[in-house]
């Protein structure tokens, strides 16, 4: 793009911070959040810092993700917790979760099922079933998965 003069937009820094997410290019990925401002006179939007929080979740950089959370100037969106939930179920940071928790404004049947899933997985079956009965308390209803099959091309 520099040699063809084309200026990166938003867009192009999504992409890019996307992939430095999925090859856990931790280092690339700050220094082209931070050419963003910097360099390309490209402001971050929440999309921008959701993509450096699953960057750092994906790491195991979890406290950090937090930080950047914490810190950002955006009304925190439950598609920005879940990265960071999602990245304490994987390297399984039971404390953490409940820090996380204590950030979300929305709660929904998915941000529930997490909690009570991330808890399952590491051995904390009492407490997953805590998120459960918290689910049906508050008059979350998860909703049933369903499949289709076709047989001699009929549904």
């Amino acid at each position: 793009m520099k040699q063809l003069g084309v200026m990166p937009d938003e867009i192009t820094f999504i992409g890019l911070l996307a992939g430095c997410s999925h090859s856990g290019m931790i280092t690339e990925g700050f220094q082209l959040f931070d050419s963003m401002v910097e360099k390309y006179g490209v402001s971050p939007n929440l999309e921008h810092y959701a993509c450096v929080v699953d960057l750092l979740s994906r790491a195991g950089e979890l406290r950090q993700a937090h930080g950047i959370v914490k810190g950002m100037p955006f009304k925190l969106g439950a598609s920005v917790m879940g990265l960071l939930l999602n990245g304490c179920l994987i390297h399984r940071n039971i404390e953490l979760r409940m820090e996380v928790m204590k950030l979300i404004t929305e709660r929904r049947d998915g941000e529930y099922m997490m909690m009570a899933n991330m808890c399952a997985v590491a051995g904390y079956h009492e407490e997953a079933t805590e998120w459960r009965d918290k689910m049906r308390e508050n008059g979350v209803i998860k909703k049933a998965g369903y499949s289709m099959i076709e047989i001699d091309g009929k549904q």
